[in-house]
C-alpha cells in the first residue's frame, strides 16, 4: 500500500504541475527558460526511472500497476504538449490567416 499511495502521489504532483503549466501559457507568461524546461526534463526522467522500477518489482498487484502507469502517461503528454511553444503544436499551414483583418 505505501508504495502505490506514493506513486500515486508522484502522479498528482505531476498532474499539479500540469496545472501551473497551463495557467502560465494561459496567461502568456515567459516561464520557459532554459534552467525551468531542463529541470523539468530532469524530472520527467527521474519519474521514468522509478515507473521502470516499479514496472519490475513485484510490490503491487498487476492491475494496480497497470492503472499507475496508465496515469503517469496521460499526465506526462499533457506536460510534454505543455511545453511545445503553440506554435509547433499547429501544424495547419493556414491557422495565422485567421483574425488578420
Amino acid at each position: 500500500m505505501n508504495t502505490e499511495l506514493l506513486f500515486s502521489s508522484i502522479i498528482h504532483s505531476f498532474e499539479k504541475l500540469n496545472e501551473l503549466m497551463h495557467l502560465l501559457n494561459e496567461n502568456k507568461l515567459d516561464w520557459k527558460r532554459e534552467t525551468t524546461l531542463n529541470l523539468i526534463n530532469r524530472c520527467l526522467s527521474l519519474n521514468n526511472t522509478l515507473f521502470d522500477k516499479l514496472n519490475v518489482s513485484k510490490n503491487l498487484a498487476e492491475k494496480t500497476v497497470i492503472d499507475l502507469n496508465a496515469q503517469k502517461n496521460k499526465v506526462i503528454e499533457m506536460i510534454k504538449n505543455g511545453l511545445i511553444a503553440p506554435q509547433e503544436q499547429n501544424v495547419a499551414p493556414d491557422t495565422d490567416q485567421k483574425g488578420s483583418g
